[in-house]
């Protein structure tokens, strides 16, 4: 049996081409940590080769909070 998770996401940085965000899982309803992930993320074109990240990334993730 699966217990629920609560996930909580944000935006840590922001490079010209990629960009971090960090997860947290909790154990549904209380403050115990289950899993932690830090994940890079790299805007790429059709043809693979990485470009600027679109202004509308940088808004649509919420921050991280600082020392958080």
């Amino acid at each position: 049996m699966q217990e629920a998770q609560q996930l909580r996401s944000g935006l840590v940085e922001v490079g010209t081409t990629s960009y971090t965000v960090r997860q947290e899982a909790y154990k549904f309803g209380t403050d115990d940590l289950v899993a932690e992930a830090t994940i890079v993320i790299v805007a790429i074109n059709r043809d693979g080769k990485s470009v600027p990240v679109p202004e509308e990334r940088m808004t649509a993730i919420p921050r991280w909070p600082r020392g958080g």
